[in-house]
């Protein structure tokens, strides 16, 4: 609750590590993706919304790449269709 309340930059968009900083895309991202790691690890029934609103549920984030799980699935199915080949022919 404190990064949603606290960290927002309501002026300029985004979001900053601390009150009175300046937001910028690094902190933007590391925050959205935290506040989305607590939302899937603490579960759907317990508050980690804004205002208690389900809707400001942010998507899932896979913890390791960062990226969306959906996203992350998609990308592992089509790496995974590719012709395989062996390291030690290919020229």
């Amino acid at each position: 609750m404190y990064t949603l309340l606290c960290c927002q930059d309501h002026e300029e968009g985004g979001m900053r590590d601390k009150p009175g900083k300046y937001s910028d895309y690094y902190h933007t991202c590391y925050t959205l993706s935290g506040i989305s790691a607590m939302q899937s690890l603490i579960g759907s029934d317990e508050k980690v919304y804004f205002r208690d609103l389900k809707e400001n549920k942010l998507k899932d984030v896979d913890y390791i790449y960062n990226v969306e799980k959906s996203k992350l699935e998609k990308a592992r199915k089509y790496f995974h269709s590719l012709p395989k080949i062996n390291i030690g022919q290919a020229k």
